[in-house]
């Protein structure tokens, strides 16, 4: 394990980096995909071919925003795309007392993105679109 020392601590570099993680098979016949962390410019790309790359299949795809502590503009960006992309087969999983919701308020985008409270409401909304 990679460490940074830092004040006379050691701690883990990978607690510092996004990771995101593909669940396939989740919930209802969904694929399930969890971003940990803080996402950024840095992962956005990422974050965007996973995205196509599990969209590909034609499966009903959840994004689950949960355990994630921050995103950027950039990473906005790749959800709008996710949404014209995948439409009703796309949906974020983004907890009421979640910082990110706040942003999202903040930039009248709460009602542009397909958000659910939990991994199950939304599965079952890609897997019965409005």
């Amino acid at each position: 394990m990679s460490f940074l020392n830092h004040s006379s601590r050691l701690r883990p570099v990978e607690a510092l980096i996004p990771s995101c993680v593909i669940l396939r098979d989740g919930v209802d016949r969904s694929d399930v995909i969890r971003i940990v962390g803080e996402a950024d410019l840095g992962f956005a790309s990422q974050l965007k071919e996973t995205l196509e790359s599990v969209g590909a299949a034609g499966r009903p795809m959840v994004l689950d925003l949960s355990a994630c502590r921050y995103f950027d503009s950039t990473i906005i960006s790749a959800l709008l795309w996710a949404v014209k992309q995948f439409g009703q087969r796309f949906a974020l999983v983004i907890p009421d007392d979640s910082p990110l919701l706040r942003i999202l308020r903040i930039c009248e985008l709460e009602d542009a993105l397909p958000i659910e409270q939990s991994i199950l409401r939304a599965a079952r909304r890609v897997q019965r679109p409005a």
